[in-house]
């Protein structure tokens, strides 16, 4: 009688231990979960007020000048721009892929300083090119593009 009344508690015990691990784990899941689908959520919002457009153009034989309208509401500042690339292409239809850090001019930054805020324009310039460049798309940080010929 004593034995099957501490084998049932032993029991009942290892019934409320192995529920309890068991819904920490669920409410773990639930919680990393909820999390990513916010995360997600922000970033998709992120894009969805990103908008950028060339608005004007200039080359030569082995350079090019664009300037790049921020449209959007979205603004970028110094570690967006080490996240921005420049895709080019040659007239010889190759492709080269070139970050934009070094390559760029806030063109009138007055609101905040050093970030490219709404309705602001960055010039993109390249020099000393292989080939004639022929297009040109520029990438930013959060997948918004651009694209021109030149």
């Amino acid at each position: 009688m004593a034995s099957s009344l501490i084998s049932g508690a032993v029991a009942l015990v290892l019934i409320l231990t192995g529920g309890y691990v068991i819904a920490g784990g669920i409410i773990n899941i639930a919680e990393s979960t909820m999390t990513a689908q916010s995360d997600a959520t922000i970033l998709l919002q992120k894009n969805l007020n990103s908008k950028i457009s060339i608005l004007y153009s200039e080359k030569t034989i082995n350079s090019f000048l664009i300037g790049v309208s921020n449209n959007g509401s979205t603004y970028y500042g110094g570690s967006d721009f080490a996240k921005m690339d420049v895709f080019i292409g040659f007239d010889d239809d190759s492709v080269a892929r070139e970050s934009i850090l070094t390559h760029y001019v806030l063109v009138n930054d007055r609101v905040n300083q050093n970030m490219w805020d709404e309705s602001e324009i960055i010039n993109v310039s390249y020099t000393g090119l292989l080939s004639e460049p022929v297009w040109v798309k520029i990438v930013t940080s959060n997948g918004v593009t651009a694209s021109t010929n030149l």
